[in-house]
């Protein structure tokens, strides 16, 4: 239905912006020094990818609990 169509779309918002503030934070905490700038560019290239397949996983997840 529409209803559940739109609360998963919410969902997947709400992760996908959960993810993009943790990038965010982790690319900052690099420039300012918190954590090495070594460890911070790996962390923002590897966390999209992370990303991407969590909210890959919730998808599939709320499928399957749809059928």
């Amino acid at each position: 239905s529409a209803n559940t169509r739109t609360s998963d779309m919410t969902r997947n918002l709400l992760i996908a912006l959960a993810w993009a503030a943790a990038i965010i934070g982790v690319a900052a905490a690099g420039r300012s020094g918190m954590i090495e700038a070594d460890s911070a560019r790996t962390l923002t290239m590897v966390m999209p990818i992370l990303a991407v397949l969590s909210i890959g996983i919730v998808c599939r997840t709320c499928k399957e609990q749809r059928a």
